[in-house]
């Protein structure tokens, strides 16, 4: 999709719901399945917890991670994504012109949809992979997160589109999403060490 397309959507979103609606269906028809052809008999757990899956999460998050200064830089933003006091969020988003308005609305309905999803699938992954057991337990932060970080993203989406003032909800989703991306990288972390030390064990 274009640019112009994705605009389209930001500014009319009757549109935008007529374009994700099929395809947030099919996506929630695919997780709800549990095993499909398309995965080849596996679970979707069992596919984040592969190696090639958790290599190629952990490289589109590295990239991801490092666009984000970069187009702040290009253009002169200061994000929305790190502030989580609704008074802040109004003043940053007045002392935008129309252009970084857009810009901003442009990027969060795009790499900072994405970004979530990749870093959500790499860090839940990890905890599936290095904690066997309770994996699922602890990786209920992580689920909890990343939808909170969407939800944000579509919080500063209408209020840098002039469509509606629901800031209010960043004071609670902007921790939410902070701290459950600190629990996951901890426990992606851990998990790598742990597997390691044991690794390292077996071959002393």
């Amino acid at each position: 999709m274009t640019l112009a397309g994705v605009l389209g959507l930001l500014r009319f979103p009757s549109r935008g719901c007529a374009f994700l609606g099929p395809r947030l269906s099919l996506v929630l028809s695919y997780l709800g399945a549990g095993e499909t052809e398309p995965m080849r008999g596996k679970s979707l757990r069992s596919q984040l917890s592969e190696g090639k899956v958790l290599l190629l999460s952990l490289s589109v998050t590295v990239v991801l991670t490092a666009l984000f200064p970069l187009v702040a830089g290009h253009f002169g933003l200061t994000f929305l994504d790190a502030l989580a006091d609704p008074a802040e969020a109004r003043a940053l988003i007045q002392g935008l012109t129309g252009d970084q308005r857009e810009v901003h609305a442009w990027m969060t309905g795009t790499l900072d949809v994405a970004y979530p999803l990749a870093y959500g699938a790499l860090f839940l992954g990890a905890t599936l992979r290095f904690f066997p057991g309770r994996g699922p337990v602890l990786a209920i932060p992580i689920l909890i997160g990343v939808p909170a970080d969407v939800l944000e993203g579509l919080v500063q989406i209408l209020a840098l589109t002039g469509w509606a003032d629901w800031l209010v909800a960043k004071a609670v989703l902007t921790p939410m999403k902070g701290g459950a991306f600190v629990y996951g990288a901890g426990m992606a972390l851990l998990g790598a060490s742990l597997s390691a030390w044991r690794g390292r064990g077996k071959t002393a």
